[in-house]
C-alpha cells in the first residue's frame, strides 16, 4: 500500500521482503510489479526503462527468451544504454547465441570504448566463438 503503483517503490518493497525471508510476500509483490510493467509496455509510448525493468525481472525468473526480447525493445527506444546492451549480450551468450552477443558487445565498445565489463565478456566470448559454427 505504501508503494502504490510506483514500480520503483514496489521493487524496494519486494527486495526488503526477500531480505527479511518473507518469500511468499515478496513473490506476490514481484507478480504485481510484473503485471504493472507488462501493462505499461503495451501502452503507446512506453518508456525504454519499463522494457528494461521487465527484462531484468524476466531474467531473474529464468525466462531468457522474454528477457532478450524486452532488452531489444528497450534498446530500440534508447540505443545508447550500454548497461542494458551488456545484459542483453550476457543473456545471448548464456543461450548459445555467441556471435550475436559479440555483435552487441561491439556496439557497447563503440559507444563506450573503455567499458571494462564489456571488454571482459567480449574477450571471454571471442575465445569461445572459435568453437561456434
Amino acid at each position: 500500500q505504501i508503494a502504490g503503483d510506483r514500480v520503483d517503490r514496489l521493487i524496494v518493497v519486494a527486495n526488503v521482503l526477500e531480505t527479511s525471508r518473507r518469500r511468499q510476500s515478496a513473490d506476490g509483490v514481484w507478480s504485481e510489479i510484473t503485471r504493472q510493467l507488462e501493462r505499461r509496455c503495451r501502452e503507446p509510448g512506453a518508456p525504454a526503462a519499463a522494457f528494461a525493468r521487465l527484462a531484468s525481472i524476466r531474467q531473474r525468473d529464468g525466462n531468457a527468451t522474454d528477457a532478450i526480447e524486452c532488452y531489444r525493445q528497450a534498446l530500440v527506444l534508447d540505443y545508447r544504454r550500454v548497461d542494458w546492451r551488456l545484459n542483453l549480450a550476457s543473456l545471448l551468450a548464456d543461450t548459445g547465441n555467441v556471435r550475436e552477443a559479440l555483435r552487441e558487445l561491439g556496439v557497447c565498445l563503440q559507444l563506450r570504448p573503455e567499458y571494462a565489463a564489456a571488454k571482459q565478456l567480449a574477450d571471454r566470448l571471442s575465445v569461445d566463438a572459435r568453437f561456434v559454427k
